[in-house]
């Protein structure tokens, strides 16, 4: 289930990258900001994710006995 949720995370993503590339023409500097944060606040939460998901890993990963 998560999977298929962060494969429509990037269909998203693609979908915010090609509109930032098309122009701000009729965006004040306010908006530009408004979706700089917000693409932030996308990134840190997918970076949330692969932390948690790499810890879990470690975690159940029979090769994490120390020697």
């Amino acid at each position: 289930m998560n999977e298929e949720r962060l494969s429509e995370a990037f269909a998203l993503a693609g979908q915010a990258f090609t509109q930032a590339r098309a122009g701000a023409v009729h965006q004040s500097s306010g908006e530009l900001l408004g979706e700089v944060a917000a693409a932030q606040q996308a990134l840190d939460a997918l970076a949330a994710v692969q932390v948690v998901r790499i810890a879990q890993f470690a975690a159940t990963s029979p090769n994490n006995s120390p020697e």
